[in-house]
């Protein structure tokens, strides 16, 4: 039995929503031999030291990156680089954890597919309460389940969509009309040089670099 404190995760709001109790029993098949409770809390004690390990190693190897980035060139300290990713539960995750492959979805049988279902996927923005953009980075299935997501959801599933298909993919952000955009750039490396497109994961438009170009020569 477990009871777990509900917290209001807007940034502008400490205000604690209420609590809820879950008590789970696990029934499990005749016959089946039960591991006895002291094993089983040893492994999940060895899981959460795995888990906090892997965290700082990746926090050590961000800090390290970052500074070799940085010492590039000069201006690159300005540029908005996403290591860490707030989530649903306003706790900020290494960003590998949240954009990460997504292999064998049924019914999604090539990149394409991919961009169309993620763009038939309502868009709605995240607002704090004084109409404020909100970044928030959902976990794929909330995202799903809640059947609508903003511009950030819809690039980190795509992109995770395409890396699946085994291209090489990334989030890009830049600014848009009104805040902060988010886009998908898949780079494609062939004999006559390195092919980029670029994927609208709202609208599933593709736009490769050269068609680009030309638009503005």
């Amino acid at each position: 039995k477990l009871t777990l404190e509900l917290l209001n995760s807007s940034e502008d709001s400490d205000v604690r929503i209420g609590f809820i109790s879950i008590e789970m029993i696990l029934l499990t098949k005749p016959g089946t031999v039960m591991l006895p409770y002291r094993i089983l809390d040893d492994r999940l004690s060895n899981e959460k030291k795995f888990w906090k390990h892997d965290k700082e190693k990746f926090h050590n190897y961000a800090g390290e990156w970052w500074q070799q980035y940085k010492d590039v060139k000069s201006y690159f300290e300005k540029r908005a680089v996403k290591i860490y990713l707030e989530d649903q539960d306003a706790a900020f995750q290494p960003a590998h954890t949240i954009v990460t492959p997504i292999f064998g979805i049924r019914g999604l049988d090539s990149p394409y597919h991919a961009a169309r279902f993620v763009s038939l996927i309502p868009y709605k923005k995240v607002l704090t309460a004084d109409g404020r953009k909100r970044e928030v980075w959902n976990d794929f299935n909330i995202f799903l389940a809640k059947g609508y997501g903003d511009i950030e959801d819809h690039a980190s599933l795509l992109c995770s969509l395409l890396l699946g298909f085994g291209l090489d993919a990334y989030v890009c952000m830049g600014v848009g009309d009104e805040n902060v955009h988010f886009w998908v750039m898949t780079r494609m490396i062939q004999e006559k040089g390195t092919k980029y497109t670029y994927w609208e994961p709202i609208t599933g438009q593709r736009f490769d670099q050269s068609i680009l170009f030309s638009l503005f020569l």
